[in-house]
């Protein structure tokens, strides 16, 4: 911070910038809210991106372009007892955060049509992110012989 008077911004606030950013596809002031050795992995593909510079490239390549199909930006919304992230398809998921610590739930439709579950925790340091986990788990069908033990849940959209 370059003044005393500002206060360093929160893990949600963090988060809910890096979301708007990922759906925008503008990654012009990435590193306000990215740390330079931000450290990025995603297990279920056993990658690891080091750096600012790699994760800025990996997002401004995705394949098919932003995410930006709605006017809608993330953001946090509160109850008494509950905390919800509204994403940019009008999907609530559940999200939480601490001060330096926040996760979230987010339900997204990729370029080909394919909607994904996306579980990310994000830890911040200096008002910035730098570690972050990713899991990604495509939406399928269940599988017909356990329905007698389980209840269906709704969809979400």
């Amino acid at each position: 911070m370059t003044e005393a008077s500002e206060r360093e911004p929160s893990a949600k606030e963090i988060l809910t910038r890096w979301l708007e950013m990922i759906h925008s596809g503008d990654f012009t002031d990435i590193a306000e809210v990215i740390d330079e050795d931000v450290v990025a992995e995603w297990p279920q593909s056993r990658e690891r991106v080091a750096g600012l510079k790699n994760l800025r490239a990996i997002m401004e390549n995705y394949p098919g372009g932003s995410l930006d199909t709605h006017t809608e930006t993330a953001r946090f919304v509160e109850t008494s007892q509950e905390r919800y992230l509204m994403t940019p398809m009008f999907t609530t998921v559940r999200a939480g955060a601490s001060s330096n610590y926040a996760t979230g739930h987010v339900l997204t439709r990729y370029p080909d049509g394919s909607d994904w579950y996306i579980v990310m925790s994000a830890e911040t340091r200096n008002g910035k992110i730098f570690r972050n986990h990713a899991y990604f788990a495509p939406v399928y069908e269940a599988p017909k012989w356990r329905a007698k033990w389980v209840e269906r849940m709704e969809d979400e959209e």
